[in-house]
This record gives C-alpha cells, structure tokens and sequence, in this order.
C-alpha cells in the first residue's frame, strides 16, 4: 500500500515539476519579448517629441503658408504627429 502512494508520489512530483519548469521557460520568453516592445515604444516615442519638436521649429519660421497646397498637407502632418505625440509622465 505504501510502494503505491509512494510510487504516485513520485509521478506527480515528476509531472509538476515538468509544468513549473515548462512555464518557467515560457515566462522568460514573454519577459524578453517584453523588454524588446518596450525599448521599440521608447523608441518610437524619441522618434515622434523630435519630429514634434522639428516641425513646431518649421512653423515658427512661417516657412508654410495655410492657404496653399504645401501648407495645407504640412498642417495635416503636423496634426497627425500631436496626435501621436507622447508627453513624458517623469
């Protein structure tokens, strides 16, 4: 009676550890893919305050006129980058 417990025991300690080393390997897949997305958002983000930055410089030079062709899509770019515009939360 005791080889069986004992024997069942066993089995399940093998299969559980198994599954905690299984999800232990995914984990640390998801924790580098993490880290991966988050140095791609910084990134992005650094790419997105300088365009911001460059285009108001643009605009305050009044190189862009409103009323014509080359104003009005700048005025359009210009528009989609605030909206895309990420402020720091430091």
């Amino acid at each position: 009676m005791i080889g069986i417990i004992g024997y069942v025991f066993i089995c399940t300690t093998i299969i559980l550890g198994y599954a905690v080393y299984n999800l232990l390997t995914k984990v640390e897949v998801l924790e580098d893919r993490l880290l991966d997305t988050i140095d791609e958002v910084l990134g992005v983000k650094y790419k997105v305050n300088n365009a911001v930055k460059e285009m108001r410089d643009i605009d305050s030079k009044e190189a862009f006129e409103k009323d014509d062709e080359t104003g009005t899509v700048f005025q359009a770019l210009l528009e989609i980058v605030e909206e895309l515009e990420i402020v720091d939360e430091d």
